[in-house]
């Protein structure tokens, strides 16, 4: 997105998805907030609990999460792929 669209038309685009894929932040919170399907890739600085959990809301943390909610720490963002790749795939794979 480099401005093509207004929040109006970023908003119809996300109501219209089938799934959204998003790093944690607003775009998460539009998903939630309009009942559309989301997989969130969270990588240090905030945590998955900090967003709701149901069932139309996938979030792969790394190894080791932080709370730390800043910038200037050096969050662990390793991640073991085989895990993130099953969870994110078992995701994709359900039905509502």
């Amino acid at each position: 997105h480099a401005g093509e669209l207004d929040i109006r038309g970023l908003c119809a685009l996300w109501r219209d998805s089938l799934l959204v894929y998003s790093a944690p932040g607003f775009w998460l919170d539009l998903a939630q907030a309009i009942g559309v399907r989301v997989l969130s890739l969270f990588g240090g600085y905030e945590r998955a609990y900090s967003f709701r959990d149901d069932a139309l809301t996938c979030k792969i943390e790394p190894d080791d999460p932080c709370d730390c909610f800043t910038h200037s720490h050096g969050c662990g963002r390793r991640m073991d792929i085989v895990r993130a790749t099953a969870q994110a795939l078992a995701f994709v794979r359900s039905e509502r």
